[in-house]
């Protein structure tokens, strides 16, 4: 039998709409493991759910990427 992946969780303190707008890190390098994000939208954030096993003494680092945008405004 197949032993059941190990989930760790994660509190994402911020609002963010898409995937992408998240990033995650594993010991300061992007995470090359599988990974969830729940609370798209939610303006007290919500969790990430990372795969395991990780690393003992491991740091999960949670960032926005955020962009630019520039607006025109009328004359």
């Amino acid at each position: 039998m197949k032993k059941a992946k190990e989930w760790y969780v994660f509190p994402i303190p911020f609002v963010f709409l898409r995937r992408r707008d998240v990033v995650v890190e594993l010991n300061r390098k992007p995470i090359q493991r599988q990974y969830r994000l729940r609370g798209h939208g939610r303006p007290e954030g919500g969790e990430i759910y990372i795969a395991g096993p990780l690393p003992a003494g491991g740091l999960v680092t949670i960032h926005r990427n955020t962009s630019v945008c520039e607006f025109r405004l009328p004359n």
